[in-house]
């Protein structure tokens, strides 16, 4: 029957992939979303008529108030040949037509920034359009930002300068009002790149500004996107990435292979997590874990060897490489009370950086917490001068003065405290670090006492920056301070003078 549509499916198109809506432009054309392929096809009809393709040039596209431009649509075409094509023109995009024919001028009388749209139609109905920019007045501009540097990070709570000119055709400047900041936070869980989203932050106008980095979980940046919209002209929009500064955060715990929990992701230990310098981060352990069979009860935690709390949960802000360790005691059976065994091999080497000191580990019945490092100026045991966490086996002493002979020695602890025997002594050189020129403070109250077995000095020690090596003794018997008697070495204060019997003698500490 004529003018019945047909009920009979016919295939006019194939190939187009996993398609999730159709339908027509205004062009006549039909058009497709391919989800799977991540594209928008058009679907033209082989035979028959087609639609036309809509193409003009303007000329200027920009200048100074009032503006003629001349508009030119000849090259604009169609597929069925013979065909005559009608021109619409809308100069200022408020849908009206302002003229028609191939040709055409229009009149810009004020600043801004204009739509010029045309719209091209076959003797069919079939139509296509298209559309471009005029900018009027002094409205092309380039925008530079400052600041923040390139590769530039920041910890948080630091001050984060935002800087940015913008500059018209003519050299002038656009003004600060035209500048606005738009800053969101980037945030990704750790081990789950996947997991990204943004935080609004907040919106700030003008272009010589700051804001305070935002204490937030890293991974995380900030996504500052700068718009410049001056009166009358297109906006200009950069987006400008801000980075964290970030130390590392090492994770170990007594013994090792407990889960810790730090900010938004957890993971057996030892494991390194970068963090934002300064940033509050968070790290937790449950009450009881169990591993290989053994159930352990958690203790406390240690950063940097040092203890900091008792509670499962603490909060630290770190401003430079920093290690936190849980420490957790075997539940049931009896206390331990076996100590570690004896760390070997101390080595002491002069670097550039300080004196490096390497080691063997130790073992221990259920494990390792630490080591205490040793360190005197005068070849002896010297006092405990550091404590490690963990089982690391090296350890650089960046305290020390160039010049100067360091020698230490390592004992192994464990989570009960129980101590190993020392290392070896080492003894090493300083080749970096100031030289030490700082004198020890003056010994006080110098006492001599008579004794059976001669005269006994007792003095109050001094102190030194670096460390005092030992004591000069001067003796006279007529008065005076008189002349170097003796020099002991290490830290005490008193020494006996033996064999002194009838004898009046004056003695004076070392300056």
């Amino acid at each position: 029957m004529a003018g019945q549509m047909s009920t009979t499916p016919v295939v006019f198109a194939s190939g187009l992939g996993a398609l999730v809506d159709l339908n027509f432009g205004p062009d006549g054309n039909m058009y497709a979303v391919d989800i799977a392929g991540e594209r928008v096809l058009q679907i033209v009809e082989t035979g028959g008529n087609q639609s036309p393709v809509a193409r003009f040039t303007a000329t200027p596209t920009s200048g100074p108030a009032p503006l003629t431009v001349q508009f030119n649509a000849s090259t604009s075409s169609d597929p069925n040949a013979g065909d005559v094509l009608s021109y619409a023109w809308d100069f200022d995009g408020n849908g009206t037509t302002d003229a028609t024919g191939v040709t055409a001028s229009h009149v810009y009388a004020s600043n801004g920034a204009y739509t010029a749209s045309l719209k091209v139609t076959d003797q069919g109905g079939l139509a296509n359009g298209t559309s471009r920019t005029i900018q009027v007045g002094n409205a092309a501009f380039t925008v530079s930002v400052t600041e923040p540097a390139d590769g530039r990070t920041f910890r948080v709570g630091a001050a984060v300068p935002l800087r940015a000119t913008a500059t018209y055709a003519d050299g002038t400047a656009v003004p600060a009002s035209a500048f606005t900041w738009a800053l969101n936070i980037e945030h990704c869980v750790p081990n789950a790149p996947d997991s990204c989203h943004l935080h609004d932050l907040t919106e700030i106008e003008g272009n010589r500004t700051y804001f305070v980095m935002p204490d937030h979980e890293y991974p995380s940046s900030v996504e500052a996107t700068l718009t410049v919209a001056p009166a009358g002209a297109v906006p200009v929009v950069i987006a400008v990435p801000i980075a964290y500064r970030v130390v590392d955060l090492d994770i170990e715990t007594v013994p090792a292979g407990l889960v810790v929990n730090v900010g938004s992701a957890e993971e057996p230990a030892p494991f390194t997590r970068p963090i934002a310098m300064e940033a509050t981060t968070d790290a937790s352990v449950a009450a009881t874990q169990t591993l290989n069979g053994r159930t352990y009860q958690f203790q406390k935690w240690q950063q940097d060897g040092v203890d900091l709390s008792s509670a499962q949960a603490v909060e630290i802000a770190a401003s430079a490489d920093t290690k936190l360790t849980a420490i957790f005691a075997l539940v049931g059976g009896v206390p331990d009370t076996e100590a570690p065994s004896t760390p070997r091999g101390l080595k002491a080497d002069a670097g550039l950086n300080g004196i490096v000191l390497t080691w063997t580990g130790s073992t221990d019945n259920v494990g390792v917490a630490g080591y205490q490092i040793f360190r005197s100026t005068n070849g002896s045991l010297g006092s405990l001068y550091r404590t490690t966490s963990g089982v690391g086996t090296s350890f650089t002493d960046q305290n020390v003065s160039r010049g100067v002979t360091y020698t230490y020695a390592v004992k192994a602890i464990d989570a009960a405290d129980n101590t190993s025997s020392r290392t070896n002594l080492a003894t090493e050189v300083a080749e970096s670090g100031a030289p030490d020129t700082e004198a020890p403070s003056t010994p006080r109250g110098l006492k001599a006492d008579a004794g059976l077995n001669g005269i006994v000095l007792t003095w109050t020690g001094s102190t030194d920056n670096v460390g005092v090596a030992g004591y000069q003794i001067f003796r006279s018997t007529n008065g005076s301070l008189g002349s170097l008697y003796r020099t002991t070495s290490g830290v005490g204060t008193s020494f006996p003078i033996v064999n002194a019997t009838g004898v009046t003698y004056v003695c004076g500490e070392g300056d």
